[in-house]
């Protein structure tokens, strides 16, 4: 007796496909799982026997044999639980192949016969819908306004014979609508760092605050998503199989760009991912995005050190003895520091109590090669008493405001050339069709005064081609120009 199922693992955020084959022969009674799984798959031997028995199967007294193929493909999680049961089921004549065959069964089974969820539901949906199945797994509902596909709900063994088929819809077309619990309107004075985090906004910028304890650096940076434009529909896709595959789907609003702030405390696996099995990071999370790390020198320097590459690539591949994982990983990354222990080195009004050798101590911790990778930053220093006890938000830019800013600035450099600002080299950005020859003039002086590395001059050039988007202006001038030098070095005077 004998019995093929589909189902699938997860490997990273997407979802390999795995066949469950179920073998039952004579001998002694026995219950084998075989094909590289985890402690938890190993562990659905007791989980499938109770279940089957609590809603009225029949185990046969014979050998049972499971393969999960390919055997040499690592298996992890309880999502396997549901197929191993449903073959059982039919390779002891309980029930009928031709009912299965056409489906991607995921679903983890308590000992009463209730089936559970299990995270990374979309990418098990995207996977059937590739394949041209239907997936048979609880609660499907949770993919509503997500992803499209045809699901069959199930919430225990005993429903079998009552299973009914249904339509998931997914996001519509013209889901644009963002709504957000901060405005720009709330912070008070600022107006260089919010102009600068607009243009931040457009060009997917990375960006670095700083300034002296309570200037307002957390609550600019936390308010940064609500002026990023909606996703498209591959950057809505994409984030949402990272937040199913975090067990996240459904915490948010789908179509709300992440925002992710770790505690300083953090490890280098909890921002870049990693364990076993294999998870998403911080970094991953944050995809379409940003990743905030507030009082970024108390992070450990070889956290922050690893974010280097996955800056510059836009992902990361973690490997591991028994397999390797490709997550993604473009974000905005936003770092708030002050610029000495006390936090007052450079400021106006009050005196800094630190020696130099603390200062330099304190800001070496970042190191001058993520610093490098930030395109601009940004100074936020102390707002006027008098504001604070304004309650009048006329006059203050709003962040529907600010986003409308940022889509026209984007839609401006699409219809120039249709690659992003910050995939452009240093030959596209040096173009004469799109650079004036004084900025460029401009822009040579000041890389041999300020000592500018090549990395930083190019992105000295994207910040600018930004602002003239910002301002509908086909070609770069030197006004731009020296506003984004502006924010390359005047706030690295007090770091």
């Amino acid at each position: 007796m004998y019995c093929e199922l589909r189902t699938a693992t997860l490997s990273g955020i997407e979802a390999i496909p795995v066949e469950v084959q179920v073998h039952i022969a004579s001998g002694l009674p026995n219950f084998h799982i075989v094909g590289m799984g985890d402690v938890a798959v190993k562990e659905a031997r007791q989980r499938v026997t109770a279940a089957l028995r609590s809603c009225g199967f029949r185990l046969p007294d014979r050998c049972i044999t499971v393969n999960l193929a390919p055997a040499l493909l690592h298996k992890h999680g309880t999502g396997f639980d549901l197929a191993i049961a449903l073959g059982i089921i039919v390779a002891s004549g309980q029930g009928q192949v031709s009912h299965y065959e056409d489906m991607l069964i995921v679903g983890e089974l308590g000992l009463r016969g209730q089936v559970s969820t299990v995270a990374g539901l979309v990418s098990y949906a995207r996977l059937a819908c590739e394949k041209g199945l239907k997936l048979l797994t609880p609660r499907p509902e949770q993919l509503e306004g997500v992803i499209s596909c045809q699901a069959i709900p199930i919430d225990s063994l005993g429903d079998l014979g009552k299973l009914q088929e249904q339509a998931i819809q997914g996001q519509p077309e013209s889901d644009s609508q963002l709504s957000y619990a901060t405005d720009f309107s709330e912070v008070i004075g600022q107006a260089q760092a919010i102009r600068a985090l607009t243009i931040a906004a457009a060009g997917q910028f990375n960006v670095l605050l700083i300034g002296p304890p309570g200037t307002g650096k957390t609550m600019l940076a936390s308010r940064l998503p609500s002026i990023l434009p909606p996703m498209n529909h591959d950057e809505f896709i994409e984030t949402a199989l990272v937040r199913s595959v975090a067990g996240d789907l459904g915490h948010e609003p789908p179509s709300q760009r992440p925002f992710r702030s770790p505690h300083h405390s953090a490890t280098t696996v909890g921002i870049v991912g990693g364990g076993t099995p294999i998870h998403p990071g911080e970094i991953t999370l944050a995809h379409n995005g940003v990743l905030f790390l507030d009082e970024m020198p108390q992070f450990s320097s070889a956290c922050l050190q690893s974010l280097r590459q996955p800056l510059e690539d836009g992902r990361l591949r973690i490997v591991r003895a028994q397999e390797a994982v490709t997550m993604p990983a473009r974000v905005m990354l936003v770092g708030a520091a002050n610029p000495c222990p006390c936090g007052y080195f450079g400021d106006r009004e009050k005196k800094c109590r630190c020696t130099p050798a603390e200062i330099q101590s304190y800001q070496n911790r970042i190191g001058g090669p993520l610093i490098d990778r930030f395109d601009m930053t940004l100074y936020a220093s102390r707002p006027p008493v008098d504001g604070l006890f304004e309650n009048d938000r006329q006059g203050r830019s709003c962040s529907a405001d600010l986003r409308a800013q940022v889509i026209r600035a984007r839609n401006f450099a699409t219809q120039r050339q249709s690659k992003p600002v910050r995939e452009l080299q240093r030959d596209e950005l040096c173009d004469a069709a799109l650079t004036e020859d004084a900025a460029l003039r401009c822009l040579k002086r000041s890389a041999e005064r300020l000592l500018l590395s090549p990395r930083a001059i190019v992105r000295v050039l994207r910040v600018a081609r930004v602002i003239a988007d910002m301002d509908q202006c086909a070609l770069v001038a030197e006004d731009h120009l020296i506003e984004a030098l502006s924010y390359r070095v005047s706030a690295l005077e007090h770091f």
